[in-house]
């Protein structure tokens, strides 16, 4: 087997022509596709640091959010507590008032049925010691008879103020 020079251009030429075949049909649309996927993957990972960042950004907002939340919470809390607190000593004092006006009444309401009391038992003596006078007058007595039915008048009223 000899080779020739032609042979060996024709071989050259063959070997560009496929080249520039296989460049045109092969590699461009492999390096193309290559290409087109680094892009997809760079594109891919800008958004997923982006989305870390955003998830970054949103989990500090809802830190400080929670935390307005409980020092919110806390607040409210502590205006209840003093709310029930004002509540509680106001309803002590009413509470104190109304006990104190309670008693201010049933004092008068005392007074008033002592002195109702007294001035039935001063009539009634009365109209005993009327009574007592007619039935003396009606009759002498004699100084036992007074004193015995003076006796008798003491004893009446005080078995009948004890009845009461």
């Amino acid at each position: 087997m000899q080779i020739s020079l032609p042979q060996i251009i024709a071989a050259i030429v063959n070997f560009f022509v496929l080249l520039a075949i296989l460049k045109v049909f092969l590699y461009k649309p492999v390096f193309n596709m290559l290409e087109a996927r680094k892009a997809e993957i760079d594109q891919n990972l800008s958004e997923a640091e982006r989305a870390r960042e955003e998830a970054g950004e949103l989990k500090r907002q809802y830190e400080v959010e929670l935390k307005e939340a409980n020092t919110k919470a806390q607040a409210i809390i502590n205006e209840a507590t003093e709310l029930g607190e004002k509540n509680r000593t106001d309803l002590i004092a009413e509470a104190r008032a109304e006990i104190t006006r309670l008693n201010e009444r049933a004092k008068a309401d005392i007074a008033r049925e002592t002195e109702q009391a007294a001035q039935r038992l001063k009539a009634e003596v009365a109209n005993i010691a009327i009574d007592a006078a007619e039935s003396v007058l009606k009759r002498e007595v004699s100084q036992a008879e007074h004193e015995q039915v003076l006796d008798q008048f003491i004893a009446e009223e005080i078995s009948a103020g004890i009845a009461k």
